[in-house]
């Protein structure tokens, strides 16, 4: 089993994460020479007053 944990902004519609579970399995199926039912994808969308790109700044708070 592959479990991959993706963190990111929020904005991305259904249809774009399907699709994106869909190329992150079948290539990892592929490079792995694992089954794709075996490729466990999660992703959590975090809104963007919740990041920090260093320096301790909350560069994207307003």
């Amino acid at each position: 089993m592959v479990y991959i944990a993706i963190t990111c902004g929020p904005g991305r519609t259904a249809e774009q994460k399907k699709g994106l579970y869909q190329a992150i399995a079948e290539r990892v199926s592929v490079d792995l020479e694992i089954a794709m039912t075996d490729v466990f994808i999660t992703m959590n969308e975090t809104p963007a007053e919740n990041w920090s790109f260093g320096d301790g700044l909350g560069q994207m708070i307003p």
